[in-house]
C-alpha cells in the first residue's frame, strides 16, 4: 500500500518547479472593462474567413466590408448591454445545426451538432 503513495519529495519538487504567474492589477481591471473600439477592431481582424458567424449567415468578409458603417452600432449595443447587464432573447439564442461526420448520413450517430450563436452575443461574450 505504501508503494502506491506518491513520493513527497518528488511531489514537492514538481510544485516548486511550477511558477504561478499572477495577473497585474492593470490587467485585472482591463478584464472587467467594457469593450472599446480597439478591441472590436482587433476582434474583426482576427475572425476566420470563409465562416458564417451567426444564424443570420453573414460571412466575415461581408462584415469586414461593412465594418466602418456598423462599428458605431456594435459599440452602442455592447455598451448598453454591459451597463444594463442584459441581453435580449434574440441575442442569447442559438440554432442547433447538424453537420454530417461522414458519407453515411442515414445513421444518426454520424451527425455532429453545432450551435450557431448570434454575432452580438459573440461580441459581448
Amino acid at each position: 500500500m505504501l508503494s502506491s503513495m506518491p513520493n513527497q519529495q518528488s511531489h514537492k519538487q514538481t510544485n516548486e518547479s511550477r511558477k504561478i504567474q499572477l495577473m497585474s492589477e492593470e490587467d485585472n481591471l482591463r478584464l472587467v472593462e467594457v469593450l472599446g473600439l480597439t478591441e472590436l477592431n482587433d476582434m474583426m481582424k482576427n475572425l476566420p474567413l470563409d465562416k458564417s458567424l451567426s444564424e443570420d449567415g453573414l460571412p466575415v468578409e461581408v462584415l469586414r466590408e461593412l465594418w466602418d458603417e456598423i462599428i458605431p452600432y456594435c459599440l452602442k449595443f455592447i455598451q448598453e448591454a454591459w451597463h444594463s447587464k442584459r441581453l435580449s432573447k434574440f441575442n442569447t439564442g442559438a440554432i442547433i445545426k447538424l453537420i454530417p461526420k461522414n458519407e453515411k448520413k442515414e445513421v444518426l450517430h454520424n451527425w455532429h451538432p453545432i450551435l450557431l450563436l448570434n454575432l452580438a452575443f459573440k461580441l459581448v461574450g
